[in-house]
């Protein structure tokens, strides 16, 4: 969606393809909101490691880095850039194929909090390694801080990101009942999504016509369609499954691309 709150790109992959729509969303957060603020390193830290490149990941640290894992099989605390990309070298020797999948962020301040997986194969066997991150950088966007958890450490991940919170940016956020659920909530463009659908599930094309932009690109990337179509040919490609007696499709929200106005939504 756009800072105006229009949709203005819809597209589809197949549902066992995610890794495609994950890339997808990564790259339109990198052309918008993260392009418009160099103080964001996280993602471009890890841009650098998905690409593998060494020298641009070190340069995202900041020299008195700390990196420390509280999870209970955790590794021990370590010091500076060099050993923590050392790290991560001994992963991708162990599973080549790996790569780090971002679903939720939350950001106050100079720090963050967000929940992913390492994901990857290892002697012919998937692996996936869920985890939650508090990172904190400095004033030159520079990485000096990361905090590792488990999923069912979610709490104690959050009173550090809460903590951080109130010194960078004046504001506390109290840990609510459902942790997980508020952090896993949605963004702008999941609720333009929403209007969507519920504009489709009254069969008011008008309404529908009004959630998006008039140059809005929908982009069906599946194998057996690979289309591209604008706003119109969208609507008539809908009405079949509106004239089925109980034509609708759901929603389930997988991860966000950013928590501001010009987001996206997986």
């Amino acid at each position: 969606m756009n800072a105006a709150g229009d949709l203005i790109a819809w597209v589809i992959f197949d549902t066992d393809d995610p890794d495609a729509a994950y890339a997808e969303l990564d790259a339109r957060y990198a052309a918008g909101e993260l392009a418009a603020d160099h103080l964001k390193p996280v993602p471009r830290l890890g841009a650098a490691i998905a690409a593998r490149d060494w020298e641009a990941a070190a340069a995202r640290l900041a020299p008195d880095l700390v990196v420390t894992d509280h999870r209970p099989l955790g590794w021990e605390t370590m010091h500076g850039p060099s050993a923590y990309v050392a790290s991560l070298r001994s992963l991708f020797e162990l599973a080549p194929d790996a790569r780090l999948r971002v679903d939720h962020v939350r950001s106050a301040g100079r720090a963050t909090l967000l929940t992913g997986a390492w994901l990857g194969t290892r002697e012919g066997g998937a692996i996936e390694a869920p985890r939650v991150a508090v990172n904190e950088w400095n004033t030159s966007g520079l990485v000096v801080r990361m905090d590792f958890y488990e999923l069912d450490q979610l709490e104690e991940a959050w009173r550090h990101y809460a903590e951080l919170g109130a010194r960078f940016a004046g504001t506390s956020a109290p840990a609510p009942a459902d942790l997980l659920a508020a952090l896993v909530r949605p963004n702008a463009a999941s609720a333009a999504s929403a209007r969507f659908r519920a504009a489709f599930a009254a069969r008011d094309w008008t309404a529908l016509r009004a959630c998006c932009a008039t140059d809005v690109r929908f982009e069906d990337r599946r194998p057996f369609a690979l289309v591209s179509a604008d706003l119109e040919t969208m609507i008539e490609d809908l009405r079949p499954l509106a004239e089925m007696e109980g034509g609708d499709y759901r929603l389930s929200l997988l991860a966000t691309g950013a928590s501001g106005c010009a987001s996206s939504t997986a």
